[in-house]
């Protein structure tokens, strides 16, 4: 009896059988096509909210300020984002690489000596807001807290991978991400 052979990607297949950081376990990275269609799709909902408004005989500011709004939430969504269409955060099987704006650094898990992690809280109170700054990534971040992330990785050699709050800010669970690192690098 002839057994199956699950059909696998080439290109994946021969990448991790050349990259030396081996198979790619997981990836962060803003994609272009989603950022686009996103936007796109915001700015047709803005124009038929005032294309909607002008056809009305009453409350026509009310459309017209709300489909402007939507738009303007297009603009800044596509601003936000433009810095980090060229970043990308590959974890590996046997390393790290980061890729920003066609500079490469690649270390392997043995190379990391830290993952430096600067974490701001700020907490809405209603009438006041409480800013706190520590180093903890575990700690669970509260209902009214924004919680902001500044990762370093840095390497035996001097290297060092700097992961900004506008780049964790597209990575869906940034606590998983740096236990992730702390766990293959052997760090506690």
């Amino acid at each position: 009896m002839a057994k199956k052979r699950r059909h696998r990607d080439t290109d994946t297949e021969a990448d991790s059988a050349t990259d030396p950081l081996g198979k790619l376990l997981q990836q962060y990275q803003v994609s272009l096509a989603g950022l686009l269609l996103v936007a796109g799709v915001l700015i047709l909902i803005g124009l038929g909210i005032i294309i909607y408004g002008l056809t009305r005989e009453t409350h026509v500011l009310v459309f017209l300020a709300v489909g402007a709004g939507v738009m303007l939430l297009a603009v800044v969504l596509l601003g936000m984002n433009v810095f980090n269409l060229g970043r990308r955060l590959e974890l590996r099987k046997r390393g790290v690489r980061y890729v920003e704006f066609g500079t490469t650094t690649e270390l392997f898990w043995d190379e990391i000596a830290d993952v430096e992690v600067n974490r701001t809280d700020d907490t809405y109170l209603g009438v006041a807001s409480v800013r706190k700054r520590s180093s903890d990534a575990a700690s669970p971040t509260g209902l009214l807290t924004k919680t902001e992330w500044d990762v370093t990785i840095h390497g035996h050699d001097g290297r060092t991978i700097r992961l900004r709050s506008t780049f964790l800010r597209t990575v869906p669970d940034p606590k998983k991400l740096i236990s992730q690192l702390r766990l293959r690098a052997g760090l506690p």
